[in-house]
């Protein structure tokens, strides 16, 4: 018996994204065949799946998230990101937090996440300095 895997959903989470980012990255995500979804403050206890469209994880009620503009992408390949990436990057889209959806993270309030990245984003800028 094969066992049956739901495709994730295609689809970009944003949060906290300037009007112009927003908007070209609407457009690169609209030209790729792919939803952005904007993240509201009040969300940001939802766990990732379920902002994703999952039936996953349970939720906590919303929490502080650094204003620090970031995207989640859920549902693509590595080659499909890869080129999602260039395409934001030639738009001239600043999006300074970057993760995946993973079976791992897509259980995690969108804070937490938000948190890790932001800590991880914190550690790499600095290791960077210390060079």
């Amino acid at each position: 018996m094969n066992a049956h895997i739901a495709a994730l959903p295609r689809l970009v989470l944003g949060w906290a994204l300037p009007d112009a980012d927003r908007a070209a990255l609407e457009t690169v995500c609209r030209t790729a065949g792919l939803t952005l979804r904007m993240v509201e403050p009040a969300e940001t206890g939802l766990t990732v799946g379920r902002l994703c469209g999952l039936p996953e994880g349970r939720n906590a009620d919303a929490l502080p998230v650094p204003a620090t503009a970031a995207a989640v992408f859920c549902g693509l390949s590595g080659p499909e990101l890869d080129g999602l990436l260039a395409a934001i990057r030639a738009a001239g889209v600043q999006i300074p937090l970057k993760a995946v959806v993973t079976a791992h993270n897509r259980a995690w309030p969108f804070a937490r996440l938000m948190e890790e990245l932001t800590e991880e984003h914190a550690a790499i800028r600095a290791a960077q300095e210390d060079k």
